[in-house]
């Protein structure tokens, strides 16, 4: 029966420590809920140029990736200011799970614990979390790119190296300043495997 006892201890305490360990992910969700906000300068330009997508006029100009998004948001719920929150507390809590992904496949859970938390419990970026702008948005798809990057020439995926285009280029679409990152990949591969992490 001790045998048996500790068996069933240690399977407790296995299973105890992974919710621990993922409980960022759930906390994320749980915030992400709350969805009231404050409009700053720019929401105002944002929440137009997305109820015009909504009427079928779409700006290919002003950064058409958001306003794709939010437009989408506003056919899905309705055009309002909490829609526009709830698409930017969405990519508050995509955040949170990005980077306890990309950590976790970097490094070890409990670094991805230690990231995610840091970053769920971010003054900052809860701050900026209730307002209608891209300070969320844009960084989840910049971190999104330099994963697939990572992933692509970890593991020699010319798909993902596709996948890394594509969501470059809709980051850029985004935000232009996307472009500050384009040496990133080639950085990447040509470094990654001499100065590898794991």
């Amino acid at each position: 029966m001790s045998g048996l006892g500790a068996e069933i201890n240690k399977k407790r305490h296995f299973w105890i420590q992974n919710i621990l360990l993922y409980s960022p992910l759930a906390l994320s969700v749980l915030f992400s809920g709350y969805c009231v906000g404050v409009t700053a300068l720019d929401s105002g330009l944002y929440i137009k140029k997305a109820f015009e997508f909504t009427q079928g006029e779409f700006d290919l100009v002003f950064r058409p990736g958001f306003t794709f998004l939010l437009g989408n948001t506003f056919k899905i719920l309705e055009p309002s200011v909490w829609a526009g929150m709830a698409l930017v507390r969405f990519f508050f809590a995509a955040n949170v799970f990005l980077i306890f992904f990309m950590t976790r496949y970097l490094y070890n859970k409990q670094v991805a614990f230690a990231a995610s938390m840091t970053l769920l419990f971010s003054y900052y970026l809860n701050f900026l979390s209730h307002r209608i702008l891209l300070d969320n948005v844009h960084p989840f798809f910049v971190l999104l790119c330099i994963f697939l990057s990572l992933m692509a020439v970890d593991r020699k995926s010319f798909p993902l190296a596709v996948g890394t285009g594509v969501a470059f280029f809709f980051t850029y679409l985004v935000k232009v300043t996307t472009l500050l990152f384009l040496p990133f990949p080639i950085l990447i591969a040509i470094c990654w495997h001499p100065f590898k992490i794991r």
